[in-house]
C-alpha cells in the first residue's frame, strides 16, 4: 500500500499558460490574465489543485480533457474560493479526478 502511494503519488506538471508554485502538498497554479493551462501527470484518487491571483469570485470556468468539470450536488459545492485581500486577488481550489488516467488536461478560464 505505501508503495503504491509513493508511485502513484509522483505528480507532474506540465504547464501551458500560468504558474506553477508547486506540486506538495497540492498543486498551486498561479493563472495568468485570469487562465491557466496544464497537464497533469500522476495522482491517486482526487488531486486538489489550487488557482491563485484570480480577478473575481465568480465566473470561473474548468475543462479537464476538454470537457466541463461540474462535480456539483448542491449547485456549486464542488470547489472552493478564497480572497487575498492583501493581492486583492481570489483563488479557487477543485478536485481533479486522477484514478485511472496517467495525465489530465486541465484549463481554467475566469472571467474578470
Amino acid at each position: 500500500m505505501i508503495c503504491r502511494e509513493a508511485v502513484g503519488n509522483d505528480r507532474a506538471v506540465v504547464m501551458r499558460k500560468g504558474g506553477l508554485s508547486h506540486v506538495r502538498p497540492d498543486v498551486r497554479i498561479r493563472a495568468e490574465g485570469g487562465e491557466a493551462d496544464f497537464t497533469l501527470k500522476g495522482g491517486l484518487g482526487y488531486v486538489a489543485v489550487t488557482f491563485s491571483g484570480l480577478p473575481s469570485h465568480d465566473g470561473c470556468h474548468l475543462e479537464v480533457d476538454g470537457k466541463p468539470l461540474d462535480q456539483s450536488v448542491h449547485g456549486n459545492d464542488f470547489w472552493q474560493t478564497d480572497h487575498d485581500p492583501k493581492s486583492r486577488t481570489w483563488s479557487r481550489t477543485y478536485n481533479i479526478p486522477m484514478d485511472g488516467v496517467e495525465s489530465r488536461k486541465v484549463r481554467l478560464i475566469a472571467s474578470p
